[in-house]
């Protein structure tokens, strides 16, 4: 996967479990090392319950992950200040938590289910139908499918080179973009899961370093 976005030129916001960043830290220094970014996925990745998490699960969760990332990669933890749920999904626990330690939700806009869909011409075409310029891109690096273990990073390649032919920029977010979008919320804490980033921008606005 990091070979063909190093082939296409492109960046990318790798959210890492913290128990597999923890048992790989070479793979992280190296992720880094080509230029791109890494956030926090949790620790265990408990996809079944972290909706309904209570506070000390969600806060260990974080803290863990982060702990691991830090170890990993010899970084501050501001440098993995950006949070993605299991599965998107998030509860008011989550919002304060990250809000006590300066960190920000992300979402995505345009996703084409790789998790479960082994066809990769399918994952693309589903992407595209929502990828606009600013879209947050949502794709896996691992796979689920004995004997397929190429599905991935093929729909990784299809879609780069139809973002390139549209003239797209694969490229990571910076930090003052989320504070340009922070709102508090009727909580008091800042709502940030619908800010889009700009995970694809078109070529040439990269280029200039606008967004």
């Amino acid at each position: 996967m990091l070979a063909i976005l190093a082939q296409h030129g492109a960046r990318a916001t790798f959210f890492l479990i913290g128990d597999r960043a923890r048992r790989h830290p070479e793979l992280v220094r190296t992720i880094l090392r080509e230029g791109h970014i890494v956030g926090n996925h949790t620790f265990s990745h408990p996809v079944a319950m972290f909706w309904m998490a209570h506070p000390a699960r969600v806060a260990r969760e974080i803290d863990t992950c982060a702990a691991s990332l830090r170890a990993a990669s010899g970084k501050a933890a501001s440098a993995h200040a950006l949070f993605r749920a299991p599965v998107g999904m998030a509860n008011p626990f989550v919002f304060a938590a990250l809000q006590r330690r300066g960190m920000a939700l992300v979402g995505w806009s345009a996703r084409g289910f790789d998790a479960v869909e082994a066809d990769s011409e399918m994952v693309v075409s589903r992407i595209w139908q929502t990828v606009r310029p600013g879209a947050i891109i949502l794709l896996h690096e691992g796979h689920r499918w004995p004997g397929k273990e190429a599905v991935n990073p093929r729909t990784l390649a299809l879609l780069l080179d139809r973002l390139a032919g549209a003239g797209y920029a694969c490229v990571v977010p910076r930090w003052d973009q989320f504070a340009a979008y922070r709102q508090d919320g009727p909580d008091g804490f800042s709502n940030l899961s619908d800010v889009a980033l700009p995970a694809t921008m078109p070529a040439d606005t990269a280029r200039s370093g606008r967004c």
